[in-house]
């Protein structure tokens, strides 16, 4: 990724960087007949992406089912328990990182009744409510989710997410709660997001020092296989910038030196990183 740092008397100008278009990032689909005390592999992944598996932590138990990961041992009162949810994760490849935008899911128990859930991280070890709602009526094909996680903005390497089930109602069985797959006409388990490269830090400017017609200019954040293009403002009245010399990057922290031009009186230049 390109970046460019401007200088007047040590001034940093620093350049965003634009997220690509939101997509699924994992998938499981939950279908056919599954076992849910065994943790379900991803179905799909964006490309740089890798899944960990759909799990359940202790003190919840599997059951045997068509077309659903279902669990029992979920806490009926209102409150959470935070010792007692699904587990699953996303990663991404080096240099790339993930801006994340929801997780999908079909909020299901054939027993019927309503279920109130959070969604929690591995950002901050699990520790705040990420997202949270409640789902009514989650029989049938069950409930469809799409809840808000971008307040993680970006993440390198891996972010692992534990969903909870909480709150429940019903007649019977109301501590069996999970997700339906697609074939039941449910969601399954998305996580959605963008998969974007890692923006390089752009070279900096420390200061600029002007002597005896020379200027000299200390350059640091300097990436150690690139170049580095130097640009001066072209003088008053014009707006354009001017390349002045293109060096190759032998260390970090570089300083360049060049003798001004007669006539020119300023002293704006900019350092822009090249391949």
């Amino acid at each position: 990724m390109r970046g460019f740092a401007a200088g007047v008397l040590g001034g940093v100008l620093l350049a965003g960087v634009g997220a690509a278009n939101a997509a699924e990032l994992a998938g499981w689909s939950l279908n056919g007949f599954i076992d849910s005390s065994v943790a379900q592999s991803a179905n799909r992944t964006s490309a740089g992406v890798s899944a960990s598996r759909l799990s359940r932590s202790s003190g919840l138990g599997g059951l045997f089912v068509s077309d659903a990961f279902l669990l029992t041992g979920w806490p009926t009162g209102s409150s959470v328990n935070t010792a007692r949810y699904m587990e699953f994760g996303v990663t991404v490849a080096d240099g790339q990182e993930l801006a994340f935008t929801t997780i999908a899911f079909s909020a299901y128990s054939d027993s019927g009744g309503n279920a109130s859930w959070q969604i929690r991280a591995s950002a901050d070890q699990y520790m705040s409510v990420l997202a949270s709602g409640t789902a009514v009526n989650v029989s049938g094909s069950g409930v469809a989710v799409a809840a808000d996680i971008s307040a993680l903005g970006q993440r390198v390497g891996q972010t692992t997410f534990r969903l909870y089930f909480y709150n429940n109602t019903g007649l019977f069985n109301r501590d069996k709660r999970g997700l339906s797959g697609t074939n039941k006409g449910g969601i399954g388990l998305t996580v959605n997001g963008s998969v974007m490269d890692v923006a390089a830090d752009p070279p900096h400017i420390d200061s600029i020092a002007i002597e005896d017609g020379v200027v000299r200019l200390d350059i640091s954040e300097l990436s150690p296989t690139g170049n580095t293009l130097v640009q001066r403002l072209d003088p008053f009245p014009a707006t354009s910038w001017s390349d002045i010399e293109t060096f190759a990057n032998t260390a970090a922290t570089m300083s360049w030196t060049s003798v001004i031009p007669a006539g020119v009186h300023h002293d704006l230049f900019r350092v822009k990183a090249m391949p």
